[in-house]
């Protein structure tokens, strides 16, 4: 039995990382049409990989797997956006894409990540990631500089939210073992890219970077503060600013604050636009606070000109499914975060380790970008999102040193 468990797991973790590498290709594309394929095929891609792993995560935990809290947390989740998305697929001719279907992906992608063989997957997706960034560096510069680039045509906007994906690259390149100029080179290269993107996003993340990783910036005095007697001032630091960004981010939806503050409702990228899909957004959440739409109904905004993403998608988890949605996936968040930070101040291994950071800085950026977009709109996208927090509890499980010093210290 427990040779076919490994000859299974083995299976999914090459067929994971054959969609990751299909995924990659298509994020290649920086018009973000992914070179003309349909987006179902993401769906139908990321679904059966899910529909594969799902079984053997759960027969698994017959054979002496441990099984954690939130597992149960996001598997109920799994299951409420899955009946949801199916419902409104069926009952309204919803499409895939609008509906809570790349939601439940996501969660299903988390467990394809807490399956697989996590030190091989973690480091090729760490390479991909690394490829896929100097890659969208390259094109960024060819873009501002307004030169012709014969793989993408002129858009407005080159690459978007997937844009975030270049500091996990920087960490990657900061811990691994490759020769000391060629990383500085790299690190430095990245780094200019995302300036010049023009995305907010994109210089949030520098600002996680600043805080999660300051050695990176700030050199021998951002190592001091990552001491143990700063830890503490770091971490209430940190609660108070996600708190104060929480606040003022339920409060915005509250009014027509697009008409109150005369910004012009008529594009996408607009800030105005954001704040009337906002407030649609969370006028879904107050009609059923508790339970929210069952995750059955559409996460678009419907605005005068278009049908527009919410561009927040930790607001979509709160209308869909109400508090109770919103609790079984921001509790879940909460539990692997807290844990996954603690193994990253306190394991050794993990905290010089160049896939375990790039895991741990590729999940948090997409959360943060999740406040100000719709990586979820995009199953190519949000894909990374899932299965970079599945790996992170997978790789916490599978060192054992550090579960025995665990251990050792209840004892």
């Amino acid at each position: 039995m427990g040779n076919a468990n490994k000859a299974i797991r083995a299976l999914i973790t090459w067929v994971a990382v054959l969609v990751l590498a299909i995924l990659v290709v298509l994020m290649a594309d920086g018009n973000k049409l992914a070179w003309g394929a349909p987006p179902t095929f993401e769906v139908i891609m990321v679904g059966c990989l899910t529909i594969l792993v799902l079984p053997f995560f759960i027969f698994s935990l017959k054979a002496g797997r441990r099984v954690l809290f939130f597992d149960y947390l996001l598997m109920i989740f799994f299951v409420y956006t899955s009946c949801g998305s199916i419902l409104a697929i069926s009952s309204r001719q919803e499409t895939a894409i609008w509906s809570y279907a790349p939601h439940a992906l996501a969660i299903g992608s988390y467990f394809i990540g807490r399956i697989v063989n996590v030190k091989f997957y973690a480091l090729f997706l760490s390479r991909a990631v690394l490829v896929l960034s100097l890659w969208m560096a390259v094109n960024m510069f060819l873009w501002r500089l307004d030169l012709e680039v014969k793989i993408n045509e002129k858009s407005q906007n080159l690459f978007h939210v997937e844009f975030v994906m270049v500091y996990p690259a920087i960490i990657f390149l900061y811990y691994s073992k490759t020769h000391a100029l060629l990383r500085r080179v790299g690190m430095v290269f990245l780094f200019l890219g995302c300036l010049i993107t023009k995305e907010i996003t994109t210089y949030l993340g520098a600002l996680l970077l600043c805080f999660f990783w300051p050695q990176i910036m700030l050199g021998k005095l951002g190592s001091s503060l990552l001491a143990r007697k700063h830890r503490k001032t770091i971490f209430v630091f940190g609660i108070l600013l996600v708190m104060i960004i929480f606040v003022l981010g339920s409060m915005l939806p509250l009014t027509n604050l697009g008409q109150d503050f005369g910004l012009e409702v008529d594009k996408e990228a607009n800030v105005g636009s954001r704040l009337a899909a906002y407030q649609i957004s969370w006028s879904r959440f107050m009609d059923s606070p508790w339970v929210g739409g069952l995750y059955s109904q559409s996460r678009m905004a419907d605005l005068t000109f278009d049908i527009i993403p919410t561009h927040n998608d930790w607001l979509d988890f709160l209308a869909g499914g109400g508090v109770v949605g919103f609790l079984l996936i921001a509790v879940s968040w909460v539990m692997i975060f807290l844990k996954a930070n603690k193994y990253r101040l306190n394991s050794f291994q993990a905290n010089t380790h160049p896939s375990f950071n790039m895991v741990f800085a590729l999940w948090t950026m997409f959360s943060m970008s999740m406040m100000f977009n719709s990586p979820c709109s995009t199953p190519r996208i949000i894909f990374f999102w899932g299965i970079s927090m599945g790996l992170l509890v997978n790789f916490i499980q599978s060192d054992t040193l550090y579960q025995n010093a665990l251990q050792g210290n209840t004892r």
